[in-house]
């Protein structure tokens, strides 16, 4: 429920982020146009977000013959957290990642990148997708979900500013440039808040949901070293506090505090 009323709030706040860009742009006049585009973002987002998604990363459903075991133990992972088991994508894209997407648990796919299935074995893909069924259970699927596809439209419309900037009257560029400046820092900034406060408890549940925090720990490991290897050393890297997921080196810290109290759990049964 307190998910629900995130996107909600989610919702609202970029609905009146669309209407200032409109306002700034156009004047008072174009308060109505503005409102009409954000409404229809907003509904387009909430219905259409998973899908669409699901089309950028060019997802197709995993091959359930090759993959029955994972399947298998999908199922029970999804029996324990009490929702109903998602269905599993794979993508080509090529950095290692997990993502799961849509507007209820009943909907909720995960993707997963074909560089993942790589280099993780079968019980550090559980620990994975342990973290990503986390997020289905309590709905973050759908704040962020709704907050990707709002923050690429706010992206997509605001971007060509910075072109039209360099035609306009100087007055006018001014405007064009803080208001494209404002729109993608604050989609940005809205989705790197939401994204990184809920990592946390989605490791710490995968950690309780396997038995074992070891299998997290060795994946988010591999993460980092595949992280590394993508990453040319030279080239500038995102301020931490953009970056949409905490440190995997302070994740997997906390993962090794909370190891004594998982084993202590699993002794006891």
């Amino acid at each position: 429920m307190i998910n629900y009323l995130k996107a909600a709030a989610l919702l609202a706040a970029l609905m009146a982020l669309f209407l200032l860009i409109g306002i700034a742009l156009g004047g008072e006049e174009s308060i109505w146009p503005a409102l009409g585009l954000s409404v229809f973002a907003g509904a387009y987002a909430y219905f259409y977000g998973p899908e669409l998604l699901i089309r950028a990363y060019r997802a197709r459903e995993i091959d359930r013959g090759a993959a029955a075991s994972l399947l298998r133990r999908v199922h029970d992972l999804s029996n324990i957290a009490g929702i109903t088991p998602p269905r599993i994508f794979v993508s080509d894209n090529l950095p290692p990642n997990a993502l799961a997407v849509g507007r209820s648990q009943s909907e909720a796919i995960i993707i997963l990148t074909s560089s993942l299935l790589a280099i993780m074995s079968e019980d550090e893909l559980i620990a994975i997708i342990a973290h990503e069924i986390t997020h289905i259970k309590y709905y973050d699927t759908l704040v962020m979900t709704v907050a990707v596809i709002f923050t690429r439209a706010i992206a997509a419309i605001v971007a060509p500013l910075f072109l039209i900037a360099l035609f306009a009257p100087r007055g006018r560029a001014a405007c064009f440039t803080l208001t494209a400046a404002t729109g993608i820092a604050a989609g940005a900034i809205l989705y790197t808040m939401l994204n990184r406060s809920r990592e946390y408890a989605a490791d710490k549940s995968s950690a309780v949901l396997c038995g074992r925090s070891d299998w997290l720990i060795s994946s988010l490991q591999k993460l980092n070293e595949a992280k590394r290897l993508c990453v040319d050393p030279s080239s500038e890297t995102s301020p931490h506090f953009l970056s949409t997921h905490p440190s995997i080196e302070s994740r997997i810290q906390r993962l090794h505090n909370f190891s004594p109290n998982i084993r202590a759990v699993s002794c006891s049964r």
